[in-house]
C-alpha cells in the first residue's frame, strides 16, 4: 500500500492500514496482514527520522507486526525488544511498559515457554496491583491472565485462588449478571471441573446458561457456548438424560425463536442427533440429522466445512444402522466435498477416505478398499 498526500494525514493512513491488517488476521491472512503491518513500521520510522527506535509509534507498530509474523523466534525477539525498549524509556511502572510485558508473556504461553510466561505475568500482575488498584480493571486483566498460565500447567488450585478473586470483583463492579462476571464464572466452572469439583462446577454453568439465554438470548454465540460447557460437564458425569433434556429445551426454543435454519438451531439439532446415536435411538436421530443437512444446504451450501460435517455424521448414523448403501453415499459426497476444500493428503481428506475404505471393507469389498488404506 502506497500513502500519499499530506504529511498531516499520515497517522490517519497508517491507522487504516493497520485497522486493515487486524480485519486480514482475524479471517487467516496473516501473510498479508504482516506485508501491510511491515509497510507502516517502515512509514513510521521514516517519518520520524533516525534516532527514534524507541518512539512510542514505532514500538505499536513493532508490537502489532509481531503478533502476526509467521516465524515464532522473530515474532519473540520483536515482542523483546518492545519491552526493553519501553521499560528504558518509560520505566519499570508505566502502562505501557506492563502492557508490553504482558504480551511478551502471552507470545511466550502461546510457544510453550510457561515458565518464562509466568514469572512475567506475576510480575506485570504485583506491579498492576501496586500501581492500579485491587480493583482496577487492568488489575482483573492481571489476575485472569495468570490464571490462565497456571491452569495451562495444571496448576489449578492455584488458578482455582486468582479465579474466585476474578469473579468476587467482577460481581461487585459489573453485578452478578454481567457478561463479564459470566466469563469470570465459566472460568472458574472450568478449573473447578478439572479438579473433579463438579457439583459447584455445574450449579455454575447453569446459573451461566440461565442468564446468558435471559440476557442475550438464544441467538447470541455465548448462549451457546455455555450451553456446551453444561453439556459437555453433564456428559463427564454421565448424566446423559440431562444432557438430552437440555437439547431438547434448547432445539424447541430457537425453533420457535430464531427459526429451523438458523445456524445455532441447526447446531443443537445435529448435536442432539448425535447424542441420540449414541443411545442407538437410530431412528429419531437420522430424522433429526435429514433436517439438519438439509437446514445447512440451504443456509451454507454443499460444500460448506459445517455443511460436510453434518454430512459425515449422518453418514455415521446410517452405517450405525446397517444401511450401508446410503452410507457410502453420504461418504462419498464428504470426501468429494474435503477433497475440494482442503486437497487431498489433508488430514480430514485422509480420514474421510479411511472411512470409504472401512466402509467397503465392511461390504466384504477388500478388492477395492485395500487402495485406499496405502
Amino acid at each position: 500500500a502506497s500513502v500519499d498526500g499530506d504529511a498531516n494525514d499520515l497517522p490517519s493512513v497508517l491507522g487504516a492500514m493497520t485497522s486493515l491488517a487486524s480485519a486480514l488476521a482475524e479471517c487467516d491472512k496473516k501473510e498479508e496482514a504482516a506485508t501491510l503491518l511491515q509497510n507502516v513500521l517502515d512509514k513510521t520510522r521514516a517519518s520520524l527520522g533516525e534516532g527514534e527506535d524507541d518512539h512510542a509509534s514505532v514500538l505499536s507498530a513493532t508490537s502489532n507486526l509481531a503478533r502476526v509474523v509467521s516465524d515464532a523466534a522473530e515474532a519473540e525477539r520483536m515482542f523483546r525488544e518492545v519491552r526493553e525498549k519501553t521499560r528504558a524509556k518509560l520505566g519499570e511502572d508505566h502502562a505501557d511498559t506492563l502492557s508490553a510485558m504482558q504480551k511478551l508473556s502471552d507470545h511466550l504461553a502461546d510457544q510453550g515457554k510457561l515458565v518464562e510466561g509466568e514469572q512475567i505475568s506475576r510480575d506485570v500482575l504485583e506491579r498492576t496491583r501496586a500501581k492500579m488498584g485491587e480493583d482496577h480493571r487492568e488489575t482483573l486483566a492481571g489476575i485472569q491472565n495468570l490464571s490462565s498460565i497456571l491452569a495451562e500447567q495444571e496448576k489449578y488450585e492455584e488458578a482455582s485462588q486468582l479465579s474466585r478473586e476474578a469473579l468476587e470483583l467482577t460481581t461487585s463492579k459489573l453485578g452478578e449478571n454481567h457478561v463479564q462476571t459470566l466469563v469470570c464464572m465459566n472460568n472458574l466452572a472450568g478449573l473447578l471441573a478439572e479438579q473433579g469439583q463438579h457439583d459447584e462446577a455445574e450449579q455454575m454453568y447453569r446459573k451461566i446458561f440461565e442468564s446468558m439465554r435471559t440476557t442475550l438470548g438464544y441467538e447470541n454465540s455465548n448462549t451457546l457456548a455455555a450451553a456446551y460447557s453444561l453439556a459437555g460437564l453433564l456428559q463427564q458425569r454421565k448424566k446423559i438424560g440431562e444432557m438430552e433434556a437440555l437439547f431438547r429445551e434448547m432445539l424447541e426454543e430457537m425453533r420457535s425463536k430464531l427459526g429451523e435454519h438458523h445456524l445455532n438451531t441447526l447446531s443443537i439439532l445435529n448435536n442432539l442427533a448425535n447424542l441420540l446415536a449414541d443411545q442407538d435411538k437410530f431412528a429419531e436421530a437420522e430424522e433429526l440429522c435429514q433436517l439438519g443437512l438439509e437446514g445447512m444446504r440451504s443456509t451454507l451450501g454443499n460444500d460448506h466445512p459445517v455443511t460436510v460435517g453434518s454430512i459425515q455424521l449422518l453418514a455415521t448414523i446410517m452405517r450405525k444402522q446397517e444401511k450401508l448403501d446410503k452410507a457410502e453415499e453420504f461418504i462419498k459426497e464428504a470426501l468429494e466435498s474435503t477433497r475440494k476444500l482442503l486437497g487431498d493428503y489433508h488430514p480430514h481428506t485422509l480420514t474421510a477416505l479411511y472411512n470409504q475404505g472401512s466402509l467397503l471393507a465392511d461390504r466384504g469389498d477388500l478388492e477395492q478398499a485395500e487402495p485406499m488404506y496405502r
